[in-house]
């Protein structure tokens, strides 16, 4: 009886080992996954800054490139007016000329 006593004590003893190493071997997987969990985490609020950043710097650059085409549209604007006036005066002068050879009075 002390034999079969001892036999189940230490198949106990032996159980309770292996369940004190599956526990440790589980804490262990349990914190490794949790460490890659906040990393990635990390990863993806740092991932999520930069693209608030890049999104704050794509709207600087649009507004920039808007300003600067309303700055040439202006510039061309005031360049077509110009030579509008340029060429309504060079129409004037060459009517004239033509007056002035057909009616015999060309210089």
């Amino acid at each position: 009886m002390k034999q079969e006593v001892d036999a189940l004590r230490q198949g106990v003893e032996a159980l309770e080992a292996e369940a004190a190493r599956l526990l440790e071997a589980a804490q262990a997987r349990g914190d490794e996954i949790l460490h890659a969990a906040r990393k990635e985490a990390d990863a993806l609020a740092t991932g999520a800054l930069a693209l608030d950043e890049l999104d704050a710097e794509c709207a600087e650059l649009l507004a920039a490139a808007e300003a600067r085409a309303r700055e040439i549209a202006a510039l061309a604007e005031a360049d077509a007016e110009a030579l509008r006036a340029n060429a309504a005066g060079k129409m004037d002068e060459c009517v004239r000329q033509v007056v002035e050879i057909v009616s015999g009075n060309a210089p």
